[in-house]
């Protein structure tokens, strides 16, 4: 992830996050977040809030997966009604 970060595949970096997610037995609620913001800085805003959602499902009370939901949701409802 780091490699593919730092040769700026900022989307395949953000797979390859999303992959660990899978195979890591307990991800942390920043594995969520970081995995989401790196989709955002592609410009994938759909699967940011999706990784956000995933997050909130495991950690409903983490406060800056709430922030991520809060700050994504207008963002992304203006991109659907274009």
């Amino acid at each position: 992830m780091l490699a593919l970060f730092s040769l700026g595949d900022i989307p395949g970096a953000a797979q390859a996050l999303e992959s660990k997610l899978l195979h890591i037995l307990h991800p942390a609620a920043s594995d969520y977040l970081r995995a989401a913001s790196l989709w955002s800085k592609a410009a994938n805003l759909a699967q940011a809030s999706l990784l956000i959602a995933r997050g909130l499902q495991l950690f409903p009370e983490d406060k800056k997966l709430l922030i991520a939901r809060d700050e994504l949701s207008p963002i992304s409802s203006s991109l659907i009604f274009r």
